[in-house]
């Protein structure tokens, strides 16, 4: 299981960290997998994703 998410910026320096947290304009909570979208979650948080194979 694999989150699937997007980055405040779209910067991938300092190891990913330049990136920042999760688009989150509206200031929303960190919803969780059976939480509903987007009462709960913040818009950048767009679930999991499960991968059957490692590439």
């Amino acid at each position: 299981m694999h989150g699937f998410h997007v980055h405040a910026v779209g910067d991938i320096g300092n190891s990913c960290n330049a990136a920042l947290g999760h688009y989150n304009p509206l200031g929303r909570t960190h919803g969780g997998p059976g939480q509903p979208f987007p009462t709960i979650r913040h818009v950048g948080d767009l679930g999991n994703v499960q991968a059957s194979v490692n590439y």
